[in-house]
Formats: structure tokens, C-alpha cells, sequence
């Protein structure tokens, strides 16, 4: 069984090439690729990530020393089996080849692209930029949740203005994605861990249970879904009226920030989304859903939820708004509402999914290779979480089921 962090060697000669394209230095040399790791463990599940710290001189003689980040496909066997990890990586290239004709040049939602083919992707290192994860146990406060729901309104409408503007172009990029999640085919290892989740959910609510709320009105909901959630989700993301390009994974862990210090005070400046493995053509709903409820903190979300969608809101129908036309007069904040009110179930799953990942401790995160063994085999999953439900994980799947099962 291939290893990981041996399947990948650095090409000096291929990232020389690059450099030089990317640099606009037809003689800058390369002398030395270091890699390290890319991300902590438990930030990506899918693809190998490293940080290239690349040595040289430029053309003009001057040393030239820069990190950039590289993404490689999982070499385990396993893990490429049961998730079908190939096609979540040749969505990540396809959507970083299409990023110039949707954002263009100088859009600041995606980190800029140097390099993609279906078995690496070369990035800019945002970490030298200033840019970091927020504290995925902490959860995003609102100042970070207004940035993201900008940022996404940003995407969402560059998808509009495309296929208003440029139908063929449109037609052509939304079909290079492939539906990774919830294919038309069999259901992946992923998806038939799915339809048994609920097992676990009833499972930590049983453990949480009090003698003042035994939380049987959230069990039966629970075990009225045991293997459903799949075909339901499958369900909500198939593309309707005004549907767009979606992200499809938007959590925490998929979201960069940078702030700055303005009279003092410490302010968000910016922000970046990463890993578009799950990038798909559907309702704008589901990146609204998966966000909201999986990694804003969730007394904020209850506060502030009308106003979220109204941030969102106004900044997709200002974007729209360079249009001039009434093609998108049905989008309005009343059928934004009723839209997330028809898809909260793909919230409150997705949350639920989402939980273990965002609250476990680093050490109790296994690696890739054996998170493709629980999910192949979904008993063994149960039986590894059930070993670490801590109380804050418990806390969580509480004020989630509570929060939907009304």
C-alpha cells in the first residue's frame, strides 16, 4: 500500500517551469524544493498537502526565496476506493482552471492558482500574506461569519453574471464538475456511512440525556431518518431555478482570515476560501446551510441568523445589480428565507456530519487511511467516535438537534 508522504517527491524541474511563468522570469533558477507539511492534521481529509519552501536567483541575480503550497492526491488505495478521492481532486483543478473566466484576474476569494493537473495543484502560500485558520472549537464570531457570507455572495453572483453574460462558456464550465458527494451512480463509502449517521446521533443524545430532558423528541426525529439522509440530501442539491457554482464544502476549515490593527483595535481584512473538492452546480442554499450551521458559534447564529441572510442578500443583489436586467427579479429576501427554510434539514446534517471533525482533540483525529477504514466499515466509525464524545461534542449535537427538531 502506497504511502503518502512518499508518493510525493518534488519536480524541480516542473516547478522552475512554473515559477518562471509565474514570475515572469525566463531566467530564474531553481536550486532547492524543501517540503514540510501543509496543514495540521484533521484541516484536510482528501488530498495530501505541503508546503514547498523554493531557493534560487532570479534572472537578474538576486536571491529568490518563496513558500508555495502544494496539494497531491491521496496515494492510499483505500482511501481513493472509498471516498473516490480522484474525483474530488480533479474538481479542485477544474475549479482553479476556471476561477480567471468566473472572478477574473484580480478576484481576492480564492488563493491564486500557478499550477493544475489531475494529480497536483501548485498555490500561492497564504501564510507568509498573514493570512490563518481560525479556532475551529471557538467557531466563527460575527464580524468573521460577515466577511464570509460577503465573500460567498461574491462567488454566487460572479456564477449569475457568467451565465447571463456568456451562456455557451457557462454551459461548458458548470459540466466539467463532477458530483462527488452524491453521484447518479452507487452511493460512495461516504454515503453509506451517511444513512447510518443518525445511529450516532441517537447514540450522543442518549449519553447527554437528563432526568429533566431525556431528548426523545430528538431521538424519534433521529430514527424516523435512519437511511434516509442520503437520498434526501442527494435530493437538495440537484440544481433548481437559480442554482449556481457552488463551493460545496464551506466550513472552517476551508476558509482562511487575515486581520489587521485599525486604531487598536483588531479588525478581519480579508479572507480566503480553500479546497473546492466538492465544487458542484446547484441551489446557493446548500453553501448557505453547510456554512451558517457548521461553523458559525452558535448562540451568534440564533442572534443574528435574519441578519446573515440579509448581509448575504444585500451583497448578491449589489453584484446582480451591474446586470441591468430583470432576469433575477425572483430573487428576493423572502424567497431566500423560504429556500433555507425548505433545505434546513441539509444544514442540520451537515452540522451533525461536521461535528466529531470540529471538536475533536488533534490526537483523537485519525489520518487519512483510517478514516477510510471507519467509513468503509460504518460500525467500526460509531464504535471509534463513541470512544471520544467529549463534552463539548455532546453540547453541540444537543443544541443543533434542538435548534432544527422544533
Amino acid at each position: 500500500m502506497a504511502s503518502d508522504e512518499a508518493a510525493y517527491k518534488p519536480d524541480k524541474e516542473l516547478i522552475q517551469k512554473v515559477l518562471r511563468e509565474y514570475e515572469n522570469d525566463a531566467n530564474l533558477e531553481v536550486k532547492s524544493v524543501v517540503t514540510s507539511p501543509g496543514c495540521e492534521k484533521g484541516v484536510n481529509y482528501m488530498s495530501v498537502i505541503k508546503r514547498l519552501v523554493v531557493t534560487g536567483t532570479t534572472g537578474a541575480g538576486f536571491d529568490y526565496n518563496k513558500s508555495f503550497i502544494s496539494k497531491h492526491l491521496a496515494a492510499n488505495e483505500i482511501h481513493q476506493e472509498v471516498f473516490q478521492s480522484q474525483n474530488f481532486f480533479v474538481n479542485e483543478a477544474r475549479m482553479y482552471q476556471t476561477v480567471p473566466m468566473l472572478l477574473g484576474k484580480d478576484q481576492e476569494i480564492l488563493p491564486d492558482c500557478l499550477f493544475t493537473n489531475v494529480n497536483q495543484i501548485i498555490l500561492e502560500d497564504l501564510k507568509p500574506l498573514g493570512f490563518f485558520l481560525e479556532d475551529r472549537v471557538k467557531g466563527l464570531d460575527f464580524d468573521h461569519t460577515k466577511i464570509v457570507l460577503e465573500g460567498l455572495a461574491d462567488l454566487h453572483a460572479a456564477s449569475f453574471i457568467l451565465e447571463h453574460n456568456d451562456a455557451e462558456n457557462f454551459n461548458r464550465m458548470k459540466t466539467n464538475f463532477v458530483e462527488a458527494y452524491f453521484p447518479d451512480t452507487d452511493p460512495p463509502g461516504v454515503g453509506k456511512n451517511m444513512n447510518d449517521f443518525p445511529n450516532f446521533i441517537v447514540l450522543c443524545l442518549k449519553v447527554a440525556a437528563t432526568s429533566e430532558d431525556d431528548y426523545s423528541k430528538e431521538i424519534a426525529f433521529m430514527e424516523e431518518h435512519q437511511g434516509k439522509i442520503y437520498d434526501l440530501m442527494k435530493e437538495l442539491v440537484k440544481p433548481r431555478e437559480y442554482s449556481v457554482v457552488c463551493h460545496g464544502d464551506l466550513w472552517i476549515n476551508n476558509i482562511l482570515f487575515k486581520h489587521e490593527e485599525v486604531k487598536g483595535k483588531t479588525v478581519v481584512s480579508g479572507m480566503r476560501f480553500l479546497d473546492f473538492q466538492v465544487v458542484r452546480f446547484g441551489p446557493l442554499v446548500t453553501d448557505l446551510q453547510g456554512f451558517l450551521h457548521s461553523s458559525v458559534q452558535h448562540e451568534v447564529l440564533v442572534e443574528y441568523y435574519d441578519t446573515f441572510l440579509e448581509i448575504y442578500y444585500m451583497k448578491l443583489r449589489s453584484k446582480l445589480s451591474e446586470l441591468r436586467t430583470n432576469a433575477y427579479e425572483k430573487i428576493t429576501l423572502d424567497w431566500l428565507k423560504c429556500e433555507m427554510q425548505r433545505s434546513q434539514i441539509y444544514g442540520m446534517m451537515v452540522s451533525l456530519w461536521l461535528a466529531p471533525a470540529l471538536l475533536a482533540n488533534l490526537e483523537d483525529i485519525p489520518d487519512k487511511s483510517a478514516i477510510a477504514m471507519h467509513t468503509a466499515e460504518t460500525t467500526a466509525a460509531v464504535d471509534y467516535w463513541k470512544q471520544r464524545l467529549s463534552p463539548r461534542l455532546l453540547q453541540r449535537i444537543v443544541d443543533k438537534c434542538k435548534y432544527f427538531v422544533k
